[in-house]
């Protein structure tokens, strides 16, 4: 009997060894993701922030995160919408890390990170509708459209047309601002937010419900 019981206790404290084992493994796995979570949430706020200077000092105004409705009542999400003296620039935002290799007529552009590699659809097709959704709707307003890679990734190949980075985003609209919005642009463009801020206000009202 006193052999089993040494056995039992033996076992015992094993499985009790064991357990502090798998504790502190699973705190160590748990802080790792406590971590990774606060790094995407701080990248991210530090990119909102990064970004808020970047069309403000770009822009006259803007819009952002805004849902809208194209003629068919089929709604559309844009990331940012400016107001230049030449006219409303559509811009999308796309943070991708790695290397990036895509070109204005490829439906499927590629991100490589390390060995492998992911592909996405070219997002200039999705500008192109939403910039058409625009000038659809207000057709008095001057609309083009603007992709916006961060810094998270990189072009080796070159930089697609239509597509600016971080840097090249000043030479492209830095000039437009020194110059006065119109006042039918302002009106129109008005009448744009108008719409936008109606189209919450319904949004709110169906929430609400």
């Amino acid at each position: 009997m006193s052999y089993i019981s040494a056995l039992l206790d033996k076992f015992s404290q094993q499985l009790k060894s064991g357990s502090e084992y798998y504790l502190v493994i699973s705190s160590i796995i748990l802080i790792l993701l406590v971590i990774y979570l606060f790094y995407r949430y701080f990248g991210k706020h530090k990119l909102r922030i990064r970004m808020h200077r970047l069309v403000r000092r770009l822009s006259s105004d803007y819009i952002e995160d805004i849902y809208l409705k194209d003629p068919l009542g089929e709604e559309k999400f844009y990331d940012y919408l400016l107001l230049t003296p030449q006219g409303v620039v559509v811009l999308d935002v796309k943070d991708y890390e790695g290397y990036l290799f895509g070109a204005e007529h490829i439906d499927q552009w590629t991100q490589m990170i390390g060995r492998k590699s992911y592909k996405f659809p070219n997002p200039l097709y999705q500008n192109a509708e939403r910039v058409m959704a625009i000038r659809d709707r207000f057709p008095d307003l001057q609309v083009r459209g603007c992709i916006l890679f961060t810094q998270s990734g990189r072009f080796p190949k070159g930089i697609p047309d239509g597509v600016c980075t971080m840097h090249t985003i000043y030479d492209e609209l830095k000039q437009v601002k020194k110059e006065k919005v119109s006042a039918s642009l302002s009106e129109n463009w008005a009448l744009l937010k108008n719409t936008v801020e109606s189209q919450r206000a319904l949004a709110v009202s169906a929430n609400r419900l």
